[in-house]
């Protein structure tokens, strides 16, 4: 099963398709990124950037918590709370056709500004639970603006990164939302506003903050293609193996996250209890930070592998001992090893494809994540509904043993096609570059 391999051109991958194609453009300083090297203003910008990163982080950690309790609070259905869920992430999946034209239009900063300011507004918006259709409402359009914010932050933070780097950036960037995300809940512990309108101001008040940063950068901004199709598919079939990837890390990772709180409620444990082992969850994204620096080293696709086999026993150990003391440290782990198949998918999408196509990139690579995190709170809610708390187990069960099946079937078929060879099989990174999956 542990099988890689590497490509010997030289050139980073650059697919062009008819129809769809992205034109030529003028080249600017964002499309010489082998020229592109780590300084002070560089790094004073990535600071900038993870500066706001965090602190939307730490925003959407506290609704995270804010939104939870509200939904047990008033709905008291996992079906529904599934609903709004999906809902949310699901805006992003509408609302991805058009990013790429608009933020070619507005620029991607003030893309941010403007996504920003309806996050802080929802916040506000969702303190008063009115009924389950008019919070959808507000729900999906909070879901719009996290989306093109953290496309737009993250499309920016990738054009600023030296490509020796990358890996490392990225590594840095995911980490911090989670992070951000872990630390809400102590920050709600720590002010004790519970659920009251000062806690939704408190979230309101970091998304403004969030934005404050991204003004030092109003001069930096990434050259966009337009295209009239957006080919999301022409993607999938060029990486199946790297859209696979992240289908399934955010099938676990948003749904997980999304029912961590219901479910340690379920458990028995009170809200702060509850709460508490979401942070214990996010983190595990801590684990970022040593995966980066072994995707510099060692092949990427046995780093996703070697996490998602390791990911599979901590799900079995779960599923036997759901009560379990150790519960908070195995949910750390298992949050773990799932950035570990998501960051390692995420550094070689942004190493196959250039500059200039990066935003429609990272665009389709946001809509597969989007889907998996519809796919995986849809299920997970569904299973939990009928199988009670081990539901959420047995669900994850099943997409990795589908996503190591269909792992293995793809390098047999290439295998048998003769697209790869065992001359072609590495465990360390061979080029400066691995080109495809």
């Amino acid at each position: 099963m542990l099988i890689f391999y590497r490509n010997n051109s030289n050139n980073p991958k650059n697919f062009q398709f008819n129809n769809d194609a992205f034109p030529p453009i003028a080249i600017d300083k964002f499309d010489a990124e082998n020229n592109l090297v780590l300084n002070i203003a560089v790094f004073k910008d990535l600071i900038t950037v993870f500066s706001s990163i965090l602190l939307s982080a730490i925003a959407y950690g506290i609704m995270t918590v804010l939104i939870s309790v509200r939904l047990e609070n008033y709905v008291k259905n996992e079906f529904l709370i599934s609903i709004s869920t999906i809902v949310q992430v699901g805006s992003g999946a509408i609302f991805s056709k058009f990013l790429p034209p608009i933020a070619h239009k507005i620029g991607l900063t003030k893309s941010i500004f403007y996504s920003t300011i309806l996050s802080a507004i929802c916040c506000l918006l969702m303190f008063e639970f009115i009924n389950f259709p008019i919070w959808l409402i507000i729900v999906y359009l909070y879901g719009t603006s996290i989306f093109v914010s953290s496309i737009s932050r993250g499309t920016i933070m990738i054009d600023l990164t030296p490509p020796k780097l990358r890996s490392i950036v990225i590594s840095v960037g995911l980490t911090l939302i989670p992070l951000g995300s872990g630390l809400s809940p102590l920050i709600l512990n720590l002010v004790n506003t519970n659920d009251s309108i000062l806690s939704f101001i408190l979230a309101s008040a970091f998304f403004l903050l969030s934005y404050l940063p991204i003004r030092y950068l109003k001069k930096v901004d990434s050259i966009i293609r337009e295209s009239k199709n957006f080919a999301i598919w022409r993607y999938i079939k060029n990486s199946p193996k790297i859209f696979a990837s992240c289908f399934t890390a955010s099938f676990i990772m948003s749904s997980i996250g999304a029912f961590s709180i219901i479910y340690g409620l379920q458990l028995g444990m009170n809200q702060n209890n509850a709460s508490i082992l979401l942070t214990s969850l996010l983190f595990g994204t801590v684990f970022n930070i040593p995966i980066g620096i072994l995707c510099n080293y060692i092949n990427k696709r046995f780093i996703i592998l070697f996490n998602a086999i390791c990911a599979l026993i901590i799900v079995l150990i779960l599923l036997k001992f759901n009560s379990n003391q150790n519960i908070y440290f195995l949910f750390f782990l298992l949050y773990g090893f799932m950035s570990g198949i998501k960051l390692p998918a995420n550094v070689l999408i942004n190493e196959k494809y250039q500059s200039n196509e990066r935003l429609i990139v990272l665009n389709a690579f946001a809509r597969v994540s989007i889907i998996g995190t519809i796919c995986g709170i849809l299920n997970s809610g569904i299973a939990m509904k009928y199988l009670g708390s081990n539901g959420l187990w047995v669900t994850y069960v099943g997409i990795l043993l589908i996503f190591l099946i269909f792992w293995t079937i793809n390098y047999i078929l290439k295998f048998i096609n003769h697209s790869i060879s065992l001359k072609d099989l590495t465990f360390f990174n061979k080029k400066k570059y691995e080109k495809s999956i």
